[in-house]
């Protein structure tokens, strides 16, 4: 387990210096702050030309590495338990429902609360409140 934490903060700190990176790109290229750095307009350009190619690409190294240490811990770890959970999910359920059958599936909506509520379950062991990319969705932008 103290591996799995190890990958979690790890993961974290990917996370956390991505967007470090994204944020310190776009403050660094907004503000004034070059300006008043460099006072030569070779040197301006350079360091602009600098910054709009180096921060957005380490940002984007960042997040591919996330992602694959995600993909990895999902394959891992999470995949292996999928079918057992949907066959609990499922495990009862009536293919061939008449009307009020189906009326009455569809008011009851079993099937996803259970699903909900084993996915929550499943999870519960790896959500980390203070891990930023485990509450919330992750998106790659190139």
């Amino acid at each position: 387990m103290d591996v799995i934490l190890g990958l979690q903060v790890y993961l974290n700190n990917l996370d956390t210096a991505a967007s470090y990176t994204s944020r310190l790109h776009s403050e660094l290229l907004s503000s004034e702050i070059l300006n008043s750095t460099f006072f030569l307009p070779s040197e301006l350009s350079l360091s602009q030309q600098s910054l709009t190619s180096l921060l957005p690409s380490t940002t984007d190294r960042f997040r591919l590495v996330l992602k694959g240490g995600l993909d990895s811990l999902f394959n891992q770890l999470v995949r292996p338990r999928l079918r057992p959970l949907l066959s609990d999910v499922y495990h009862g359920v009536a293919y061939r429902l008449d009307e009020d059958g189906y009326s009455d599936a569809e008011y009851k909506d079993e099937v996803r609360k259970r699903f909900v509520r084993s996915w929550e379950n499943l999870l519960a062991g790896y959500r980390v409140s203070s891990f930023s990319f485990l509450s919330r969705p992750f998106v790659l932008s190139y």
